[in-house]
């Protein structure tokens, strides 16, 4: 395989940023409307975890890569948002009959 076709499938920071915060949020919006304790209060330590885990490797790629720009979780929705809309002409293509905006702004 060439380099460049490596290089177009790799993500770079701000998508790497998007995605993470994208499925934190979506597990946040699936803890929201948990409503067994129990399930829930192990969901929560689990993305306490998750959170801790991606924020060390974030940490780690700082290290390596200091002149580069560092993926980072987005601090609210409203970043987020701007995010996907600056990935492209089609940042949200639908999921399931929604578009991405749908399913992560949307606890239900």
């Amino acid at each position: 395989m060439s380099n460049d076709i490596l290089r177009d499938f790799s993500l770079d920071a701000k998508a790497i940023s998007v995605l993470m915060s994208l499925q934190r949020k979506f597990i946040s919006n699936d803890i929201a409307v948990t409503s067994n304790e129990n399930k829930k209060s192990k969901k929560e330590y689990w993305i306490s975890r998750w959170v801790g885990l991606v924020n060390n490797g974030f940490a780690e790629f700082k290290k390596e890569n200091s002149e580069k720009q560092i993926p980072q979780f987005l601090s609210d929705d409203v970043e987020l948002r701007k995010k996907i809309n600056e990935m492209g002409d089609n940042p949200t293509p639908p999921v399931l009959g929604k578009s991405f905006a749908q399913v992560c702004f949307s606890p239900n």
